[in-house]
């Protein structure tokens, strides 16, 4: 493995244990996830290539770990997030690492923290599996978070559907962007029909990523370099759904990371 990736996933795994002490202590609910999860199950670790780290955790659990960070964090780490962070642009958390840089040119000329980081996504509820009314919430919770990019990072699209978007969304503020995506995301949170799982901000098709929660809960143990951690219990099922035949390696030229311009991983 290169060297450069190892001391990133070191860092990447220290960030990770301190996230789980977190929710071990307080009974936070938690999931491997996206490609870490294919990780543990097909390389007992990262994907040798991947320089990210993703888990996922229940709208409730959620929203008590990033009010538990405020308190509970070690001075170490921050929590990064619309709450912590007045030019933050996503719909989703991140823990990172203080004193190192892992910077990505989208955010080249912005004054956001840059540390290395792990990847904390909310699942929320709906009702059915596949349905207009979900895939029109999932485009909802797309344009809006297009308009996070633009406001928030600058992002200047070069296709003359991005630049009509920019132009019909310029009247809708970052702070009204947030208040929607977070209305929009919990829609079905207190319906006890709503039994489907979706993380609405993953990037991931809508069909293929909307889950029972059987598959879920209750969650099971999987090894990930060396240590173990809490993954869905039919993790098999939820791989196949968003990766089809998962164990077979991709073409090298798939194989891709963010290609960040600069990294440092600090003392």
């Amino acid at each position: 493995m290169d060297v450069q990736l190892e001391k990133l996933h070191r860092i990447q795994i220290e960030i990770l244990n301190e996230i789980v002490s977190i929710c071990e202590a307080n009974n936070i609910q938690y999931f491997l996830s996206y490609g870490t999860l294919l990780g543990a199950v097909r390389h007992k670790g990262f994907i040798p290539w991947d320089d990210d780290l993703d888990i996922s955790m229940p709208r409730n659990d959620y929203e008590r770990f990033l009010r538990l960070c405020g308190k509970e964090l070690s001075d170490s780490y921050i929590l990064d997030c619309s709450q912590t962070n007045d030019r933050y642009w996503l719909p989703f958390a991140k823990i990172r690492k203080r004193g190192t840089i892992y910077e990505e040119r989208a955010v080249e000329n912005v004054d956001t923290p840059k540390g290395i980081w792990v990847d904390v996504f909310p699942l929320d509820s709906v009702k059915y599996q596949s349905s207009p009314l979900q895939s029109f919430q999932q485009f909802l919770v797309t344009v809006l978070c297009f308009n996070l990019l633009v406001k928030q990072i600058n992002y200047i699209p070069h296709t003359f559907k991005g630049k009509l978007a920019r132009l019909l969304l310029s009247c809708i503020s970052v702070d009204t962007s947030f208040s929607w995506l977070d209305k929009l995301m919990r829609l079905w949170n207190n319906d006890e029909g709503a039994t489907y799982f979706v993380c609405f901000v993953d990037g991931v098709e809508i069909k293929k990523k909307t889950i029972h929660k059987s598959k879920f809960l209750p969650s099971v143990k999987l090894e990930f370099e060396g240590i173990l951690y809490e993954a869905p219990n039919d993790y098999h099922y939820i791989l196949t759904q968003i990766y089809g035949d998962y164990m077979e390696l991709p073409p090298e030229e798939q194989r891709k990371n963010h290609d960040p311009i600069l990294i440092d991983y600090g003392s």
